[in-house]
């Protein structure tokens, strides 16, 4: 979960590159298939409540299928992003490839690229839907955020490796927020002229990201002195028990605890 904010008195914009549903599972039992998806829906609503602006799609969050994904995004004002998740027999989009919105008065391109093929590998109606390789869809959606964006975000659950391989082929990328296998919360890096940010797994960190952007449009290196780059600041927050709780959202957890015993009730668990 990233938060991005241009100028401290403006609305932030909230986003997150994927894997945020049913935490480690890949695969549902059908013993798990009622509860998980019930947890999924719970977790969904806290977004929308959150107003998250843009979300990636990653293995986890195919655990219940693609279709299942797109219910939750059908019931919810969450916009789920993929440019290269398709269907297998027209080979068009499941999901928006990308959207344009704004913070701090500038224009913003937020892009969602899945990673590979093994994304789907566990999703039950896998046999209907394709992952295409980032090369084949990424060079055309770039050309037409760059025309409308000062600031172009990408969304990528892919590994690491393949990240930077993307912004070294890619430099009009300013912002990548990963998900990718296996990878911890860590500070935000430049890489191939793109920043580079990760919160970790299961939404146990807030990453708050401050940009001052400016007419460049290029990244300042670390300690450099030209105040005409674009800079950074960031803060990586343990979301703690201790922390205070927001009421809706801890009403909105509420409810799906209760949906999720009441299935596992009905099933004698």
């Amino acid at each position: 979960m990233t938060r991005i904010a241009g100028q401290e008195q403006l609305p932030w914009l909230h986003l997150d590159s994927g894997g945020l549903l049913f935490n480690k599972q890949s695969r549902l039992s059908a013993g798990q298939e009622e509860s998980g998806k019930n947890a999924a829906a719970g977790i969904a609503e806290a977004m929308e409540a959150m107003r998250c602006r843009a979300l990636g799609i990653a293995a986890h969050d195919l655990a219940g299928g693609v279709a299942f994904l797109k219910q939750l995004q059908q019931e919810r004002q969450l916009a789920w992003l993929s440019m290269n998740l398709v269907e297998a027999a027209s080979r068009q989009p499941v999901f928006p490839s990308w959207l344009m919105t704004e913070t701090a008065g500038l224009p913003v391109a937020v892009l969602g690229l899945t990673g590979g093929p093994e994304t789907l590998a566990a999703a039950p109606d896998k046999a209907d839907y394709v992952v295409l390789p980032w090369q084949d869809v990424l060079p055309e959606i770039l050309r037409q955020a760059r025309g409308k964006a000062a600031v172009v975000i990408l969304l990528s659950s892919y590994p690491a490796a393949v990240n930077k391989e993307i912004a070294a082929a890619h430099p009009g990328l300013h912002i990548v927020l990963t998900s990718g296998p296996g990878a911890a919360a860590s500070h935000p890096a430049l890489s191939g002229g793109a920043l580079f940010a990760q919160t970790g797994a299961q939404g146990k960190t807030l990453g708050l990201l401050r940009i001052t952007w400016t007419e460049a449009g290029r990244w300042a290196a670390p300690q450099a002195e030209d105040e005409n780059l674009c800079r950074f600041n960031a803060r990586l927050i343990p979301l703690e028990s201790s922390l205070p709780e927001d009421a809706a959202v801890r009403e909105i957890i509420s409810r799906a605890a209760q949906r999720r015993t009441a299935g596992k009730n009905r099933r004698g668990d």
